[in-house]
């Protein structure tokens, strides 16, 4: 459990969700991914965040730093809202709101990556 136990609840709520922002936005992604495929929320899959962003060109390094840049930002905006009042709060919630449905909508257009079954060679034993 995640809680700051001083000031109001708004910089209280949305600080905590802004500390967990790129996990919420996967799990986000997925689940509107899956359900819009009809296919099972628990079964693995290649249509998280990551994915998509590798599967656009990036290589995997970039794409680690390009998230941890991101939480990074969310973290620092976590500590500004912190110290806010509500009215400036909510302007900064639906600004995040906003923010993140035209990035679900950019990503659930990206296609999704093709899981590559990678080719077993059977073993033979030489007589």
């Amino acid at each position: 459990k995640l809680d700051l136990p001083v000031g109001e609840a708004a910089p209280r709520v949305l600080t905590t969700v802004l500390l967990a922002a790129l996990p919420l936005f996967d799990l986000t992604l997925v689940i509107l991914a899956r359900a819009m495929g009809r296919r099972p929320l628990m079964a693995g899959g290649t249509d998280h965040t990551s994915h998509r962003l590798r599967n656009g060109g990036g290589s995997k390094r970039t794409v680690l730093l390009q998230l941890v840049a991101v939480q990074a930002g969310y973290s620092v905006l976590a500590y500004v809202v912190y110290h806010q009042e509500t009215a400036v709060v909510t302007a900064i919630a639906g600004t995040v709101m906003v923010t993140w449905l035209l990035l679900l909508w950019v990503f659930l257009r990206m296609p999704e990556p093709v899981r590559r079954r990678e080719s077993v060679e059977p073993i033979v034993v030489a007589p």
